[in-house]
């Protein structure tokens, strides 16, 4: 029997700095631990400001069983995408005609890494999934902040070419039959304001609970403080809404450390601490996945105060290790987290509800207990990976027919 041979097309990958780049990621882990599948993945060689891309770590991590095709090199950049789409436009074409894929698997829609392939007509068996859009990330990121100073590259970045890139996104959408959304909330958004005619997919994305939550390196910088942690794990853009967890915090009474984990925008971020009077913080910068559940083990509370988020990782995440978590009321967040049994939900952008919820936390360890509880069965139940595994080869399934 021929293997079905199944080429991950990922503008993110590994090292990650994203949701997109953590299902990847996760997708394949599960992927060739069936033999029937063989798996390439098509991506950049990608550096962070930390980490320096290295091709024999990568193929490492995956036990030597993908095909890894790096082509083209990028840095955490706005203009990266561009480039490998470029980079797309010229090699997929080669790569299908030597390898012969049964289906590509695009696991970033925001990317549209084949869309000028699209525009000149080039049919592949093609599936997408898609965590953001380019119209609700603009718009995430102009509510939460108005002052450009305080935005990211990535994000004026987003904002300028705004036009441009929502037309292609258009096109994009309308010239894909198969669709994978990680949420219901999204399978709304794309038949009623997109008007998508082709199958959709909806499928949460999953988490390896046992693998996650046993992995615990330490992080040095954790283990010394004290202090009941408040922590946050993302990009640090304007989009998330760290300037909210920030002004809820200055009324927060008692002791706690903040602790962000992620890279961007930093300086900006320390300026807000110290006009706001808040001296007891810490940035970690990227942390590579095998010490997010350290982070998460030593965590009092887990904040994720974004404008514009879909089905996050960082959540499932924090879920594993009975984490209580606090986040937005916002698209696909409800569908995780039922308000007041695994967690609380707050209005997005308000800060007295948030900084309420914190408070409540950190003044109750039963309700925190009782909280992080309820989230480890959920994710258990709801969101194993195996799940979204078996669910993804079906949809494959489909692609071939």
């Amino acid at each position: 029997m021929n293997k079905v041979k199944i080429a991950i097309l990922a503008p993110e990958f590994y090292p990650q700095n994203g949701g997109a780049g953590t299902y990847a990621i996760k997708l394949v882990k599960e992927l060739i631990k069936d033999e029937n599948y063989e798996v390439h993945v098509i991506t950049p060689a990608k550096n962070l400001p930390l980490k320096k891309y290295n091709k024999p770590e990568v193929l490492r991590m995956f036990s030597n069983k993908i095909q890894l095709h790096n082509i083209s090199t990028a840095n955490d950049t706005f203009v990266f995408n561009f480039i490998f789409q470029l980079a797309t436009f010229f090699k997929l074409s080669q790569l299908q005609k030597k390898y012969h894929f049964d289906v590509i698997h695009v696991t970033s829609l925001v990317a549209m890494p084949d869309i000028y392939l699209r525009i000149l007509g080039k049919n592949f068996p093609v599936v997408v999934t898609a965590h953001t859009i380019i119209k609700g990330q603009v718009r995430g990121t102009l509510q939460s902040q108005k002052n450009p100073l305080k935005m990211g590259l990535s994000e004026l970045g987003s904002i300028f070419f705004y036009p441009y890139i929502a037309f292609l996104e258009n096109i994009y959408v309308h010239t894909t039959s198969h669709l994978i959304l990680t949420s219901h909330y999204n399978q709304k958004y794309f038949t009623e304001k997109y008007g998508f005619k082709g199958r959709i997919y909806v499928t949460h994305t999953g988490i390896d609970v046992e693998t996650f939550s046993s992995i615990k390196q330490e992080i040095p910088d954790i283990k010394m403080i004290k202090k009941p942690i408040i922590s946050y794990v993302g990009r640090l853009i304007a989009q998330k809404g760290i300037h909210v967890l920030i002004e809820a915090m200055k009324d927060v009474k008692g002791d706690y450390h903040l602790v962000f984990a992620g890279t961007g925008n930093k300086e900006a971020i320390e300026k807000e601490l110290i006009s706001q009077g808040i001296k007891n913080y810490t940035f970690l910068g990227f942390i590579p996945q095998e010490k997010l559940a350290y982070l998460h083990s030593k965590t009092a509370v887990y904040v994720l105060p974004s404008f514009y988020e879909d089905f996050p990782n960082t959540i499932l995440e924090a879920m594993c290790l009975k984490t209580p978590i606090i986040a937005s009321r916002i698209n696909g967040i409800p569908e995780m987290i039922t308000h007041n049994k695994e967690g609380f939900l707050f209005d997005v952008g308000n800060t007295s509800q948030l900084k309420g919820y914190i408070q409540k936390l950190l003044d109750r360890p039963n309700e925190r207990k009782k909280l992080g509880n309820n989230a480890f069965l959920k994710v258990n139940k709801d969101f194993h990976i195996q799940k979204m595994t078996e669910d993804t080869k079906k949809i494959y399934a489909e692609v071939m027919k």
